[in-house]
């Protein structure tokens, strides 16, 4: 079910974010920076991805974990 949760929510944060790309590419970029409008919007468009699934890792990190501990010898 874990695995499942986490799909599903990185699924929408891309969805979402993707969606912000477009609109931040439109409305400003491609208005007030045409020449620029085509890396900036690739280089959001894979930022996305990357930072979509690290955030959903963290977001259905489970919370009652104990981390091991590390012996300081």
């Amino acid at each position: 079910m874990h695995t499942t949760w986490l799909l599903v929510l990185y699924a929408l944060i891309v969805l979402i974010g993707q969606i912000g790309v477009v609109a931040i590419g439109v409305v400003f970029w491609d208005r007030n920076f045409p020449s620029l409008s085509m890396p900036v919007s690739v280089f959001l468009y894979l930022a996305v991805f990357v930072v979509g699934w690290k955030l959903a890792l963290r977001l259905t990190k489970p919370r009652n974990v104990q981390e091991p501990a590390v012996s300081g010898q």
